[in-house]
């Protein structure tokens, strides 16, 4: 029937779905981010690609997931996995306190 609830297991395989279809196109993107830096930095041995990756994925990371909670850095803090103190130094790193 169209209109009954899900079932718990079948919400936990949904969301089991979506999470990996997420996990998929955050891959792909990533993929695609660090083959055109490639392009760019082939030559040039000292660009850093790790801190350009790491920041091009981390500040939008951060900032979604302040917005997500409100802005509170406690909650923030324990979506990511890190420490509070780790967060307001990434804040304030890339300016987003």
């Amino acid at each position: 029937m169209p209109n009954e609830p899900l079932s718990k297991e079948s919400e936990t395989d949904s969301a089991a779905l979506e999470a990996a279809e997420c996990q998929q196109a955050v891959a792909e993107a990533v993929t695609n981010a660090v083959d055109m830096l490639w392009e760019v930095f082939e030559e040039d041995q000292s660009a850093n690609l790790y801190a350009l990756v790491i920041a091009q994925v981390e500040r939008p990371l951060l900032a979604r997931t302040m917005e997500h909670c409100n802005h509170n850095q406690t909650r923030a803090a324990s979506y990511l996995g890190i420490n509070r103190a780790t967060l307001r130094k990434k804040l304030r790193e890339y300016n987003l306190n």
